[in-house]
């Protein structure tokens, strides 16, 4: 869908679809292919903005993509050894892609410089550079202003390993990319997390894939330290993506608000976080079930709750849009790192929601949402945020008047088939 504006009308979801695979699995293995020693397959894979930037992040580092269709890639990983084939590589707005991708660089035999997107520029890895220099790697800002670019002086030697101490309250990502990295290391590390893990179910994930690609990671049971032995290899494997909770929650969603959507594909034992939006749907009085292999969500009487968004961080907005219509006001706490994401995501849910006629305020630390309320349609600002748009997408099928998306295209970060799976659902969607 190439459309620069779309109209969401008042209507209903209903029906069936295939979640949209993992943007976190999908990362995360299609960099351990790229690692492993020999030829992976990872299948169910999602294609996006986002992960396209990790497949050119790998290639630049030395992968070899051997064949790709629709939904699979076929990867020859560099055996444990990253050599540098270009000296910049552009993230995008890919925040996993970037922060990944850093400390594996620091294996690579050369100089690297990353750089991003707009909105990438501003997003930090301070934390993350500064614990990578404490492993004896090089690296830096390019400019000394705290912005892309940053540049990994990669040299034969790789990582030295040993002890490095790091934040856990900025982004899970950080300690995600130093468990890709630390494996390869010369000898064994130990990361030491210096505050409250913010997001640890994504580090978990981290920690399953690595597991499918033979690499081990002992850890405490409060993700506070982790051991790392060196000189590991990385096993070539075939893998299978599963579906996605985090896509998921826009649709379920639209059947809480507006009919009854069933989300095939999505396994009731996954590590995601994004999971708990089920719990999130229940205890807001949602008719939400785990049926079969998927989730069913249907229509809905709602009251307010208070939710901890520490570790769902990207559940926030859709939240917010069923707090709009929940009887009540909901506190949806924890919720400072929203500011640090591919927009200002608490200022941009606040005004979501304040923009359609709802009520909606944030003291920093908590998003306070206040339901039921009427909406009455428009053209909120999304902030060409992803997470944005599907959520204006969801309320629109319930506001008094259409509701205008101006940046539609942002869902290719991450659920490029959005629109075309509303639409499977009945939701009325127009392209202009």
């Amino acid at each position: 869908m190439s459309a620069t504006k779309i109209i969401i009308s008042p209507s209903s979801a209903v029906g069936g679809l295939e979640s949209a695979p993992s943007k976190s699995y999908s990362h995360r293995a299609i960099i351990c292919a790229a690692l492993a020693n020999g030829k992976s397959v990872v299948s169910n894979a999602l294609f996006s903005a986002d992960t396209a930037a990790t497949i050119a992040a790998c290639t630049a580092l030395g992968a070899r993509v051997l064949a790709q269709t629709r939904d699979s890639i076929t990867i020859e990983g560099v055996g444990g050894k990253p050599v540098a084939q270009r000296d910049m590589v552009d993230c995008n707005e890919s925040g996993s892609t970037l922060r990944f991708m850093i400390p594996i660089a620091a294996l690579a035999d050369k100089k690297i410089i990353f750089t991003g997107a707009e909105g990438l520029r501003k997003r930090p890895v301070g934390d993350l550079l500064d614990a990578l220099k404490q492993l004896g790697a090089e690296c830096g800002y390019v400019n000394n202003d705290g912005a892309l670019p940053v540049q990994v002086n990669g040299t034969n030697n790789g990582l030295a390993g040993g002890m490095a101490r790091i934040r856990g309250d900025v982004s899970s990502q950080f300690i995600s990319g130093l468990l890709f990295a630390l494996p390869l290391a010369k000898t064994d590390s130990v990361v030491q997390i210096t505050t409250a893990v913010e997001s640890r179910d994504y580090i978990a994930v981290t920690i399953d894939v690595l597991k499918k690609f033979g690499v081990e990671i002992d850890y405490s049971p409060g993700f506070d330290l982790f051991k790392i032995r060196g000189n590991q290899v990385y096993s070539a494997c075939d893998y299978k993506v599963e579906g996605d909770y985090s896509s998921a929650a826009f649709p379920l969603a639209a059947g809480v608000l507006s009919g009854k959507v069933v989300v095939k594909n999505l396994s009731s034992d996954s590590m995601q976080g994004d999971k708990r939006i089920v719990d999130v749907i229940k205890s807001m009085g949602g008719n939400v079930s785990f049926e079969g292999n998927g989730v069913v969500a249907e229509k809905s009487v709602l009251r307010s709750c208070e939710v901890d968004a520490r570790n769902i961080p990207d559940l926030a907005p859709i939240i917010a849009v069923l707090a709009s219509q929940a009887q009540g006001v909901t506190r949806i706490n924890n919720v400072e790192r929203l500011k640090l994401k591919e927009s200002d995501r608490l200022g941009g849910t606040v005004d979501l929601v304040n923009g359609l006629g709802g009520k909606a305020w944030t003291d920093g630390k908590t998003l306070f949402v206040e339901g039921k309320t009427k909406l009455r349609g428009g053209a909120p600002k999304t902030l060409n945020d992803h997470r944005l748009v599907m959520s204006s997408a969801v309320v629109g099928l319930i506001c008094e008047t259409s509701v205008e998306l101006n940046e539609p295209g942002a869902v290719f970060k991450s659920y490029p088939h959005f629109f075309e799976d509303f639409k499977k659902l009945g939701a009325s969607v127009r392209e202009e």
